[in-house]
């Protein structure tokens, strides 16, 4: 998925054991509109969120203003 989505660092969890447990995505781009760090319980699951990723918490009127325009709406 790394090579799939470059902007964002995809990555395995591990449980109490040291298993591998829930898929990760961080998002390497600095000052994005999207979230930091996206998570799944399956490779499916976080595939999903990172084709159209949740928009971070916090973000200024201005920025909501702005990810409306680039999605079209």
């Amino acid at each position: 998925m790394n090579a799939e989505y470059p902007n964002w660092n995809v990555w395995r969890s591990v449980d109490d054991l040291g298993r591998p447990a829930a898929w990760v995505a961080t998002n390497r781009t600095r000052d994005s509109l999207f979230a930091p760090t996206l998570h799944g319980d399956t490779a499916e699951k976080l595939e999903q969120q990172l084709r159209n990723p949740p928009l971070a918490a916090g973000l200024s009127v201005r920025a909501l203003k702005r990810a409306q325009v680039n999605s079209g709406e």
